[in-house]
């Protein structure tokens, strides 16, 4: 598809919604100019629909011609496994690309609704964890013993959430006994969210701070709801997230890629401006491996908020600079 495509032009698709979305028959030439077209045009029209099988009539009555609708309107519907439903979660960020496009509209609604409606299957919220869980070596070879401890303790702690064992935690030669509930991904690192055998309240535990874990033979039963225990992180993220929306002029599409290991892009788009120059969006964590992205990308983009993100995006310039020197 060119930029010149029809596909591009609104009216096309203003059209197209006009005459699908009629619920009467109706006057050829009121149509007209309704749709402020010419005859020829509208017969295009209504020949192009018959091809994708919308079946428009024109017919006369008193010397006058009316367009009648079709006596049953097509319906499409999709089917999906769950895993052709997250493989087709894993193309939102390249479709996002086509925001500002006159067709995007209607899809993007759509699919905002499909989201909301199989929330429980989305793609994107658990992902960060599992990319951040399996950088922790779980499919590489342990190199350190720092690591092993590291991924052994988030093995066990999986392991004690699937099976639902009541275990016992060294947090800096202290000691908390948790019911796990659910391994999340807040603020840049993991968290054990958890019942605290205690009180009985929800916790959430940086799993970096845990020395030991190990099984703590106490039967317990669930307090919360698998809902509350998600209002629970929903709450905690907003106080401590420092996600930022990263905003940026994209000089070549071409060369613009979102090849970055364990990031996660929340709501990515891609959209034209007024003046035709294409901007992408993204509410990202900032971190050193987005800033060596922007580094290695240069001047195919630009940072255009916000503006304190771009002033510590060049900090970083200039120590690596300084790091050469």
């Amino acid at each position: 598809m060119t930029n010149n495509s029809i596909l591009n032009q609104e009216k096309f698709w203003n059209i197209l919604e006009y005459l699908v979305s009629l619920d009467h028959n109706k006057n050829f030439e009121e149509i007209c100019t309704d749709l402020s077209i010419t005859k020829w045009q509208l017969n295009s029209f209504i020949s192009f629909l018959k091809q994708v099988d919308y079946q428009l009539e024109i017919y006369q009555c008193e010397e006058k011609k009316f367009v009648k609708i079709p006596d049953k309107k097509p319906s499409i519907k999709m089917e999906f496994s769950l895993l052709e439903w997250l493989s087709f979660q894993a193309h939102f960020p390249i479709m996002a690309q086509a925001e500002g496009k006159p067709f995007h509209e209607d899809l993007k609604e759509k699919l905002v609704q499909l989201e909301s409606q199989f929330k429980e299957h989305d793609l994107y919220e658990p992902l960060p964890t599992l990319e951040s869980i399996l950088d922790s070596g779980s499919l590489e070879l342990v190199s350190s013993n720092e690591t092993q401890a590291k991924s052994g303790i988030i093995s066990f702690l999986e392991e004690s959430v699937l099976e639902k064992i009541t275990t016992q935690l060294t947090i800096q030669d202290k000691t908390l006994k948790v019911f796990p509930r659910k391994i999340v991904y807040i603020a840049g690192s993991l968290h054990l969210i958890g019942e605290n055998t205690l009180d009985g309240t929800l916790v959430s535990v940086d799993i970096d701070t845990i020395s030991q874990a190990f099984e703590e033979p106490t039967h317990w039963k669930e307090n919360f709801s698998k809902i509350e225990v998600e209002d629970f992180i929903a709450s905690f993220r907003l106080i401590e997230e420092n996600s930022i929306r990263l905003v940026l002029k994209v000089f070549s599409q071409e060369k613009f890629n979102l090849n970055l290991n364990h990031q996660y892009f929340e709501k990515p788009c891609m959209f034209a401006n007024a003046k035709g120059e294409h901007i992408w969006a993204a509410t990202i964590e900032p971190n050193e491996e987005i800033f060596n992205w922007l580094q290695e990308l240069g001047s195919d983009v630009e940072i255009l908020d916000p503006l304190d993100f771009k002033h510590e995006f060049l900090k970083h310039c200039e120590n690596e600079l300084k790091k050469l020197a």
